[in-house]
C-alpha cells in the first residue's frame, strides 16, 4: 500500500507526523506512540516490491544487531493490509542530505561519521553480515551537541558471508560498488570500498566516478583514482588502499581501517596539516559580500523602542500601520503611527502601562501585547469609527499572572497559551485561555494540564503551531556529577492540554522563533554562538545553520530570517538555511559601542524597520531598511 489508510491508523499504536524518507521497498514514516510519545520510524514493506522471505530476510538481520551506530529495529506492526518496521528516528536526515547543503563541516565532523559508520560495519560483519548498499543516503544521522552521529540502515539487499553469491546478479548502487560487485561477488571488503567512495566524496565534494551504470562499472573495474591535492596527505594512503581494484589488496576487515583512522586522527601530523582545513560537501559559492548600511527612511528617537510590530498593508485599502512599545521610567507607552518613519512624527498615545513590554503579537481582533506579567489586547485604531468607540483604544488587560511567564497566541487569535515555571519546584505549568466570543474575547480558563515531566523547568518559549497545537520549548539542565550535557525538551500540546508527544533533543537552545513555515521555528545554539537550528516539529527534524554573527534579535520573514547581533550586523537567511546577505551595523552603532539594536519588525516581504539605543547619549535611530535596495543575490 502506498500510505496507510485513515481506518488502519487509528488501530496502530501509534500515531503518523508525516513522510520523511523512500526506502527501497517502500515509504518511511516518522510516528509517535499514542501512550509513551516516543518517537519512532514506521518503515512501510510494501507486500508487491518486499515479498515475505525478504521481508523475514531484514528482520532477521535487524534484530541480529543491536550497535549504536546502526539503525536498530525496537518493533513490528502487521496488520491486515499492512507491514511496518519500528525502527530508531534519525532526526538529522540522511548523509545525502548533509552532503547537499550548500555549506562545510569541519574536517574532524566529516571523519568522525566515517569512524562511526566504520565501527557499525564492525559489529554487522563480525556477525557475518555484509551490507552490500552502503551509500549516503543509507547513513542516517542524530543529532549530537557536536554535530551528528552516524547511523547504518537498510539492510534489505544485505548478504551473509558464507553465502556463495547475490541472488539475481548484481543489485546495489553502481557509483559505491566494488569491482567484484558488477559480477554478483561480495565481501566484506566490498563494504569497505563503498566507505572509500564515500571518503573521497566527502573530501572532494565529488565521487571518483560518474557517468551511467555502463560508464561506472567500466571506471570500477578498470580507471585508477586520482586523489586531488586538496585532500590532506595523511589520508591518502586510507583512500588508496580501500580503493584498490582488487579485492585481496585492500582491507580486510573494518577493523583495520577504523584502526588507520583512528591512529590518524589521534597523531601530530594529521593535526598539523587539518589546521584550518574545512571540508565541502558541494563546491563553495563565492563568499557573501558585506553590504554597506543605508536607510531608505529613519526617524530620531527619544526613548528605546521595547517591541515593535506592524499591520501589513492592505491595497486600496489601508496603508501599514506600526505599534511601538517605548521604555518610560514608570514602564512603557504604546504608540500607533503609519508604518513609515518620518522625521516629524505625529501618532497618538494609546497608553501608559506601569509594566515595560516584552512582545507586540498583531491578530485580526488587536494588537496584543505580552508584558512580563499580564497580557493587554489593544483594538486597532484605524478599525474604531466614531468618537463613541475611543475607549477601545484603552489596553484591556485578558491576563493577568503572580510570575514571570512565556506566552503564544493562536494565529486566529482565539486563544492564549501560557507557561509558568516553577523551578524549585522543578515544574512548569501550561495553561490555555480561550474566547467565548471573537469578538468581545471574554476569557474563559479551560484547564490546567499537568506538570510537563522534564528535569529542571526552564521554558525558552511557546509557540503556537496552528489553530490547534502548541509547542512548549524548555532548557533540561544535566545533573550534576553526570557526562550528559543541558538539552532541550519541545512538548506538543493541543489546546484544551492534552499532551500530544515530546520531543528531546541533545542541544541547549535560545531564542526560539516562529517561522512563516508551518510547523517550523529557528532557535540559536547555545553550544556553538555562530551557529542556529531550523527545528520541524511535524515531522521533528533538525538542520544545523552555519552563522557569521551572534543574533540578539531575529524576525521571521516569509522567504526566511533576518538576524542582528549586538554591534548591529545584519544577516538574511533563507528557509533552506543558506546565507543571502550580510549587512554592515547602522552608522550610528559603528561609532558608539554603547549603541545596540533594542527592536526589529518585518514591513513588507522586502522591508524591516529596526531601531537602535544609545544609553550614554540618550538618542536613538528607527531605521526604515529596503533590503531590494542592496542588489543581493536574493529573489524576495
Amino acid at each position: 500500500m502506498a500510505h496507510p489508510s485513515a481506518k488502519e491508523a487509528k488501530r496502530s499504536k501509534y500515531r503518523l507526523l508525516g513522510l520523511v524518507g523512500h526506502g527501497q521497498f517502500g515509504q518511511v514514516y516518522c510516528a509517535t506512540h499514542r501512550t509513551t510519545g516516543h518517537l519512532v520510524a514506521l518503515k512501510n514493506l510494501e507486500h508487491q516490491r518486499f515479498p515475505t522471505h525478504k521481508f523475514l530476510r531484514e528482520l532477521r538481520f535487524l534484530l541480529s544487531l543491536q550497535h549504536r551506530n546502526i539503525v536498530t529495529c525496537e518493533a513490528l506492526e502487521h496488520t491486515s493490509t499492512g507491514r511496518h518496521l519500528v525502527m530508531d528516528y534519525c532526526e538529522g536526515g540522511t548523509l545525502r542530505s548533509l552532503m547537499e547543503r550548500e555549506g562545510c563541516l569541519s574536517l574532524a565532523q566529516g571523519l568522525k561519521l566515517m569512524v562511526d559508520v566504520l565501527t557499525g560495519l564492525s559489529h554487522a560483519h563480525q556477525r557475518g553480515i555484509i551490507h552490500c548498499d552502503i551509500k549516503p543516503e543509507n547513513i542516517l544521522l542524530a543529532v549530537q551537541a557536536d554535530g551528528w552521529s552516524a547511523r547504518i540502515s537498510d539492510f534489505g539487499i544485505a548478504r551473509l558471508s558464507q553465502e556463495l553469491k547475490m541472488e539475481g546478479g548484481a543489485t546495489g548502487s553502481p557509483a559505491y560498488m566494488a569491482p567484484e560487485r558488477f559480477y554478483g561477488q561480495y565481501s566484506h571488503s566490498s563494504d569497505l570500498y563503498a566507505v572509500g567512495i564515500m571518503l573521497y566524496e566527502m573530501l572532494v565534494g565529488d565521487r571518483p566516478f560518474s557517468g551511467m551504470p555502463s560508464d561506472l562499472m567500466t571506471a570500477h573495474l578498470n580507471q585508477p583514482v586520482h586523489i586531488p591535492e586538496i585532500v590532506p596527505a595523511p589520508l591518502h594512503p586510507i583512500i588508496t588502499k580501500s580503493l584498490q581494484k582488487l579485492a585481496a589488496r585492500r582491507y580486510k576487515s573494518a577493523d583495520e581501517m577504523l584502526a588507520d583512522l583512528q591512529r590518524l586522527l589521534a597523531t601530530d601530523e594529521l593535526i598539523d596539516s587539518l589546521e584550518g582545513v574545512r571540508l565541502p560537501l558541494l563546491p563553495q559559492g563565492e563568499t557573501i559580500q558585506i553590504k554597506f548600511f543605508r536607510s531608505q527612511l529613519w526617524e530620531k528617537l527619544t526613548a528605546p523602542v521595547l517591541a515593535m510590530m506592524v499591520i501589513p498593508e492592505k491595497p486600496d485599502i489601508s496603508p501599514a500601520w506600526l505599534y511601538r512599545a517605548i521604555k518610560t521610567a514608570s514602564g512603557c507607552q504604546l504608540t500607533f503611527q503609519p508604518g513609515e518613519p518620518t522625521t516629524n512624527p505625529k501618532f497618538p498615545l494609546l497608553h501608559n502601562l506601569a509594566e515595560p513590554i516584552r512582545e507586540l503579537v498583531i491578530r485580526h481582533q488587536g494588537c496584543f501585547a505580552i508584558a512580563s506579567r499580564s497580557i493587554y489586547l489593544v483594538t486597532h485604531p484605524h478599525q474604531v469609527r466614531g468618537s463613541d468607540d475611543q475607549h477601545l483604544l484603552l489596553p484591556r488587560r485578558l491576563v493577568q499572572l503572580d510570575t514571570d511567564f512565556q506566552a503564544a497566541i493562536d494565529p486566529q487569535g482565539r486563544w492564549i497559551a501560557t507557561v509558568l515555571s516553577y523551578p524549585q519546584a522543578s515544574q512548569s505549568f501550561l495553561t490555555v485561555w480561550r474566547s467565548s466570543n471573537s469578538s468581545q474575547w471574554e476569557l474563559d480558563r479551560i484547564r490546567l494540564t499537568k506538570p510537563m515531566t522534564c528535569q529542571a523547568a526552564q521554558p525558552s518559549g511557546v509557540i503556537a503551531l496552528d489553530s490547534r497545537h502548541v509547542a512548549v520549548i524548555s532548557t533540561i539542565a544535566a545533573h550534576q556529577g553526570t557526562q550528559a550535557s543541558d538539552s532541550t525538551l519541545i512538548e506538543v500540546f493541543t489546546r484544551r492540554g492534552t499532551e500530544v508527544g515530546s520531543w528531546r533533543l541533545p542541544i541547549p537552545t535560545q531564542m526560539p522563533v516562529s517561522s512563516h513555515r508551518p510547523y517550523r521555528l529557528i532557535a540559536v545554539d547555545c553550544t556553538e554562538p555562530y551557529s542556529a537550528l531550523l527545528i520541524d516539529v511535524k515531522p521533528p527534524r533538525v538542520l544545523r545553520v552555519r552563522l557569521t554573527l551572534q543574533p540578539v534579535l531575529i524576525a521571521a520573514m516569509p522567504w526566511g530570517y533576518v538576524l542582528v547581533d549586538h554591534q548591529g550586523q545584519i544577516s538574511l537567511i533563507d528557509e533552506d538555511g543558506l546565507q543571502v546577505g550580510q549587512i554592515a551595523p547602522p552608522k550610528d552603532m559603528m561609532t558608539d559601542d554603547a549603541t545596540r539594536v533594542t527592536a526589529i519588525a518585518p514591513l513588507t516581504v522586502s522591508q524591516i524597520l529596526l531601531a537602535t539605543w544609545s544609553e550614554p547619549e540618550q538618542a536613538g535611530v528607527l531605521h526604515h531598511i529596503n533590503l531590494q535596495d542592496f542588489n543581493l543575490d536574493f529573489l524576495f
